[in-house]
């Protein structure tokens, strides 16, 4: 399939209880009558990404590194989007913006118990940080073999000493993950469509 066909509401079909409800969404968002209709952007844009980020993993299975580049892009266009930004610069920023204020708490606490460096937990914050190095690295070094991940996602159940993580060297730091590119997969798609209802909430709040 060519991107330009793709099913906006079939990408974003996790972030919602039902995918019928992900299809009517879509449908009434694009619906909009509005000559800037920021909402249906922030979707098309997050659906696109995403979609990106699928098909690498059936040609790089294993390249963990290559789907969060395009998590990041993605997440740092909503927050543009949401806010209006028109310069050229700022990606840090917005990448942060996008996980900080445009993600729920969970997503935050679930950032939070993602990535240990040395044996201790990154904050929510240092784990946005180390996900946008890594967008870094393959941008601008082709940096995208040096990280693993786990394949399944945490059980909320279960602690985390009962799951394998993957220990590793990145940058001279030891670093295990305990997050799987499903999930961030995941707060990408809600973070993405909580924007686009933020954006058309009267009170900007959902």
């Amino acid at each position: 399939m060519h991107i330009a066909h793709i099913n906006y509401g079939d990408v974003l079909k996790s972030a919602f209880a039902d995918p019928k409800e992900a299809e009517l969404y879509v449908t009434s968002v694009e619906q909009i009558s509005s000559n800037s209709n920021i909402a249906a952007v922030i979707l098309h844009q997050a659906a696109r990404l995403v979609w990106l980020s699928d098909r690498v993993e059936e040609v790089a299975k294993g390249r963990p590194a290559l789907q969060i580049f395009f998590f990041i892009i993605a997440a740092e266009a909503v927050a543009k989007l949401f806010y209006n930004y028109q310069g050229e610069s700022e990606s840090k920023v917005y990448v942060r913006k996008f996980f900080q204020e445009l993600c729920t708490d969970e997503h935050r606490t679930l950032l939070s118990r993602a990535v240990k460096r040395d044996d201790i937990f990154m904050t929510a914050e240092e784990c946005v940080n180390f996900l946008y190095k890594i967008r870094c690295d393959v941008a601008h070094e082709g940096r995208y073999f040096h990280l693993l991940l786990p394949e399944s996602t945490i059980p909320k159940d279960k602690s985390l000493s009962q799951l394998d993580s993957h220990g590793l060297y990145y940058d001279d730091v030891t670093i295990d993950p305990y997050i799987s590119s499903s999930d961030l997969r995941q707060i990408i798609v809600e973070g993405s469509v909580r924007a686009s209802r933020l954006l058309l909430s009267p009170e900007g709040t959902i």
